[in-house]
């Protein structure tokens, strides 16, 4: 779970690039904050996020996934335990270029290069009540089920051969 969400303090004056940039680059930034509202509000693994990755992943950074903003822009993120950073934003070429440079960075929670935000969940109990129902769940699942013990003792070898006769070869 992602407790703190590090941007860097280059962020803006990028967004300022891009709204300036036209129609195509205002998109992009509206993307970005719309993304970044979303984690914020502890959605990163949401259908809205997840959709936004994109489709071949980076593999020059561990823990590292970039995401696309649109029209040729790029976000790049880096999750380090409960800790994800922002480090930048930028043109598909730049996002390129700066990954091949900074392959080597290290991240830390306490880097004054980045602006801290903890991430609150709108109620953390609802978190605690899906934690116990799963908890239950679990229990549930190991306890055995009378009517599947019932219907495991009638099987025997002939009646698997005749549901799987497909699978079965002599």
């Amino acid at each position: 779970m992602i407790r703190y969400l590090h941007y860097s303090r280059t962020i803006e004056k990028q967004l300022k690039v891009f709204r300036r940039s036209g129609q195509t680059g205002s998109l992009a930034a509206e993307q970005y904050q719309m993304l970044v509202n979303l984690i914020r509000q502890g959605e990163l693994l949401s259908e809205s996020v997840y959709t936004k990755r994109t489709k071949h992943g980076e593999y020059r950074l561990s823990n590292c996934v970039k995401y696309d903003l649109g029209n040729g822009y790029r976000m790049v993120t880096i999750r380090v335990g409960q800790d994800l950073f922002i480090p930048f934003i930028g043109s598909h070429d730049e996002t390129d270029k700066w990954l091949d440079r900074r392959k080597h960075d290290e991240y830390s929670s306490n880097d004054p290069s980045y602006i801290r935000d903890e991430i609150i969940l709108a109620d953390e109990s609802v978190l605690h009540i899906s934690q116990k129902i799963s908890e239950q769940q679990n229990e549930n699942c190991i306890e055995p089920d009378l009517y599947e013990q019932q219907l495991a003792e009638r099987l025997d070898d002939s009646v698997l051969r005749e549901v799987f006769g497909s699978l079965y070869r002599k």
